[in-house]
């Protein structure tokens, strides 16, 4: 036998199992990220990630009525419009709840966050630049012409002109700032036999320019628009590169005063979420639009996430395995 103390022996076998511990760690750890493409996703542009911009996100919908999402065979995603970062998808708890009850939709459910202006930080913006000299002079100038009644307007009117400058921006990072929707759709589409998108206004573009560059993949198996931010030239230019089986549905409203009045202020022309597609139709493409004229006054551009389970078709379907 060696010379050496007996605990001089054993450092060996300690550190040799401490070696196999971190090399079954990190096993597990890489098995966990298969079976769970959200988790890397998340490690890859999330919030945490280093990706360069770090307001991509995701949250599950309604996770204590569905926990187990190892068993479900398809998933839904719901991306919103203009203005909503900062806020949560609770609204959308039960509105899926009544998507699964009155149409057969899986329970699993995630919202999906995109750099698409936050509410509060455009209203600073808009005080920060009444506060500027320029604005104030306009100020003075409306007072001196119009008298108090001109001088208060300075606050909306310059709110609206930074409204439209945000707008514009977020229309630009809807178009381009694709790849983590992109990777996202491609991720569960490998994970899951289904995979259901429901876009909001401006999402809506998001959601279509990210489909047309997955690059011919069938990423998508059916897709919902609501009150869609895009005009029929952007469908012109990103609905053929999507491939989309079998359901495309496109809910619009003739009254959506959102799309009718500010959106084409802001340069956004005629949205389909407001005319339709009728020229989309005559063409034969796969699209299943219906009018949405019962949803009348301002707010119908937002209340989609309640009226969904009356809108949408029954879609039929056969999950795999």
């Amino acid at each position: 036998m060696s010379g050496l103390p007996l605990s001089s022996q054993r450092k060996p076998r300690a550190a040799s199992v401490a070696t196999i511990a971190r090399i079954l760690a990190a096993v597990s750890a890489q098995i966990n990220t298969v079976q769970d493409p959200i988790k890397d996703w998340q490690r890859r542009y999330g919030p945490e990630s280093d990706y360069k911009s770090n307001r991509f996100g995701l949250e599950q919908i309604g996770k204590s009525l569905y926990p187990d999402v190892r068993k479900s065979k398809d998933v839904t995603i719901y991306v919103r419009g203009f203005c909503s970062e900062g806020f949560g998808f609770d609204r959308w708890r039960d509105p899926h709840a009544r998507m699964v009850s009155q149409h057969e939709w899986g329970g699993l459910a995630y919202g999906y966050s995109w750099p698409s202006a936050h509410v509060g930080y455009t209203a600073l913006r808009a005080l920060g630049a009444v506060s500027t000299n320029k604005a104030a002079g306009i100020g003075k100038t409306a007072f001196a012409l119009g008298g108090k009644l001109a001088g208060r307007a300075v606050l909306p009117v310059t709110l609206l002109h930074t409204l439209r400058k945000e707008f514009h921006e977020a229309r630009i990072r809807a178009s381009e700032q694709i790849m983590p929707l992109r990777a996202l759709l491609l991720t569960l589409k490998s994970r899951y036999a289904y995979v259901r998108v429901v876009a909001h206004s401006l999402g809506a573009l998001h959601v279509l320019a990210s489909l047309a560059a997955c690059g011919g993949a069938d990423a998508v198996d059916e897709l919902h628009l609501c009150g869609a931010a895009v005009s029929p030239p952007e469908w012109d230019e990103l609905f053929p590169g999507c491939v989309i089986t079998p359901t495309v549905c496109v809910y619009y409203c003739h009254n959506d005063w959102v799309l009718r009045l500010p959106y084409r202020l802001a340069g956004g022309g005629p949205a389909i979420g407001q005319v339709g597609l009728a020229e989309a139709q005559s063409r034969g493409e796969p699209i299943f639009s219906r009018p949405t004229s019962s949803l009348s006054g301002f707010y119908n551009h937002w209340v989609y996430a309640d009226q969904l389970h009356k809108l949408a078709p029954i879609v039929d379907r056969e999950l795999c395995g």
